[in-house]
């Protein structure tokens, strides 16, 4: 016999307080005694999607537990459709362990010229506080997110996904091997990865490898880049801390 609900709760919950938990999913913490001891081996979907983002557990395994699974699909197509629209400018946002930070509609807005403050923004998109930068108390404007477009960071950015970025950068805290917004000699401002770092130049490249962006009239053809770099770093805009990529439905057989 698989494992159940109560044995699910049972082992995760046992150095939990237990009123947080409750607090937490959703649930008063008699529901939550309950569910625990059996009494209530089912609930609504809303709480396999709270039990799985709070114990960063598979939807569809918390969805079994709770004896729905049959609706993972369904969930999963809607999901996806929901991904591929406009960011979701209202939501409520949950507390604990959730940090709302503003939506940006271009990467324009981390080129020079623009002041922050000014700027307008398009919402808010959380992201998870574990994921937040080390020393973050809720700076105003430090951290933005921003929409992706373009395949320049497939596979490792998709587009009409999310980034977001840390505008707070220490020249110690540049280092090969991260996603940063560059400013281009042109004056726009690019997502890439930083390849290489002196004194005086950096070398970004995109992650797309597919010959046919990088020939002669692809859109990579100017990639591996030389940036010229000052002393003040200012042609490195901030740096991508988190990504939310869409889903993707597997195509059908």
């Amino acid at each position: 016999m698989g494992k159940t609900l109560a044995d699910f709760l049972i082992e995760k919950t046992k150095d939990l307080n237990q009123v947080d938990l409750a607090k937490a999913i959703g649930v008063s913490q008699s529901f939550l005694s309950r569910l625990k001891s059996g009494q209530n081996k089912t609930a609504d979907l809303s709480l396999a999607v709270d039990l799985s983002v709070y114990f960063q557990e598979p939807l569809e395994k918390m969805l079994a537990l709770i004896g729905k699974e049959r609706y993972y699909e369904k969930l999963r197509r809607s999901l996806a459709k929901e991904f591929r629209k406009e960011p979701v400018l209202n939501f409520d946002m949950p507390e604990g362990e959730i940090e709302g930070v503003k939506v940006f509609d271009s990467p324009a807005c981390l080129g020079p010229g623009y002041n922050m403050d000014e700027v307008r923004d398009i919402g808010y998109m959380p992201i998870p506080k574990k994921d937040l930068p080390r020393g973050y108390k809720s700076d105003p404007n430090r951290i933005i997110c921003l929409p992706t477009k373009g395949t320049s960071m497939v596979p490792t950015i998709l587009p009409d996904s999310y980034i977001w970025v840390d505008r707070y950068l220490p020249a110690e805290m540049v280092a090969p091997g991260d996603i940063y917004a560059f400013l281009l000699p042109d004056g726009t401002v690019t997502i890439k990865r930083l390849i290489r770092v002196t004194d005086h130049q950096a070398i970004i490249d995109a992650d797309n490898q597919d010959p046919a962006e990088r020939k002669p009239t692809g859109s990579l053809k100017d990639f591996p880049m030389i940036l010229p770099l000052q002393e003040d770093l200012s042609v490195v805009r901030g740096r991508v801390i988190w990504i939310l990529n869409r889903l993707i439905e597997k195509p059908k057989r």
